[in-house]
């Protein structure tokens, strides 16, 4: 199966379309995105973004066919971290070892596009086949984001939505852990500043921590710090990844990344106060220069200058130039014809 699809990004139309289908505003699924779908839909070789979960093929999965699947280290009872390649060329090296042994199940066995939603739920989501999941998916973000949609109105989900409540939905979308990673918190506030026209990004150090569910250049720079694939979505690679940088240096292994964590990973942005990363830090000042004080002109208008004049303080500023001067050429020209 070839999974080269259009590598197209979201457009307004995608959003116009997934809120008309809701029943909500537009705000409100531009909110969700910016929450729950991932930094990009597609690698670099225009491949849906993929993550195969061995727990899920292993349920996917006949029963006569899951002791082969589980002697090659791609399938497993239940969930445990690892196995879970940093790149995308690994992850399909793996899904495609998988569909040798179950082609369906392996498909099944993957979660899809910026929502991440698991080929398991092919017939929830109105599909004829697992097949035509995928292919929905490969079609763009846009795709990828009729995926999303078709998700959370067979979950039940739709009415959360529109009534804003973040939490509910929270709960069914991201399970009943959603508070520890404040989902539901983080939905309110992208859409409380979508309508207020400010850019929808939140603050992922607000809490003092990075953790699952935070997005953003703080997470790209904490990913190249570990070694991995930097999307700038902190998914559970990156939490596995961090257990693991944490239990080699002795710290409590939860995942997190506060301030102790960060500088021992070279990362910094741990002050007295947090930074918001999506408001910019305006610059320092320039000093106010201080302006010459003014020569007397004796005639009524400006004076002209000489040309012979001119061009020979040019040369004789080119010349202090070798002492240290040139700094102060463009003034002196500039003052000759003002």
């Amino acid at each position: 199966m070839n999974f080269i699809g259009t590598g197209h990004t979201l457009s307004g139309e995608d959003f116009a379309r997934a809120a008309a289908t809701i029943g909500c505003d537009d705000s409100v699924i531009r909110a969700v995105t910016v929450v729950e779908a991932r930094g990009q839909g597609f690698d670099t070789k225009k491949r849906p973004v993929m993550l195969f979960e061995p727990h899920v093929f292993w349920r996917c999965l006949p029963k006569s066919k899951r002791g082969e699947a589980q002697r090659q280290g791609l399938a497993y009872p239940k969930w445990k971290p690892g196995n879970y390649p940093d790149t995308q060329d690994e992850r399909y090296v793996q899904l495609a070892r998988a569909m040798v042994i179950d082609r369906d199940a392996a498909l099944k066995a993957c979660s899809w596009g910026i929502g991440q939603v698991l080929g398991e739920n092919w017939e929830m989501c109105k599909f004829n086949s697992v097949e035509a999941f995928v292919r929905k998916n490969q079609e763009g973000e846009g795709g990828q984001l009729d995926v999303m949609v078709a998700f959370i109105i067979g979950a039940g989900l739709r009415n959360h939505l529109r009534n804003r409540n973040w939490a509910a939905f929270a709960r069914g979308y991201n399970g009943p852990k959603f508070a520890e990673n404040k989902y539901d918190q983080k939905l309110a506030t992208a859409h409380d500043r979508i309508i207020r026209g400010a850019p929808a990004a939140y603050n992922p150090l607000a809490d003092g921590l990075l953790s699952i569910g935070d997005k953003g250049d703080v997470v790209k720079a904490l990913q190249r710090a570990l070694g991995l694939h930097a999307d700038g979505d902190f998914g559970p690679l990156t939490a596995q990844a961090v257990e693991r940088f944490q239990r080699e240096h002795g710290l409590t292994q939860d995942g997190k990344v506060g301030k102790q964590t960060g500088s021992l990973l070279g990362l910094h942005f741990w002050g007295s106060a947090p930074v918001s990363t999506d408001v910019p830090v305006p610059a320092p000042a320039a000093p106010t220069p201080v302006a010459p004080e003014p020569t007397p002109d004796p005639k009524p208008g400006p004076a002209k200058a000489d040309p012979v004049k001119v061009w020979g303080t040019i040369a004789f500023a080119v010349s202090a130039a070798a002492v240290g001067f040139w700094d102060d050429l463009t003034t002196w020209i500039g003052g000759l014809f003002q």
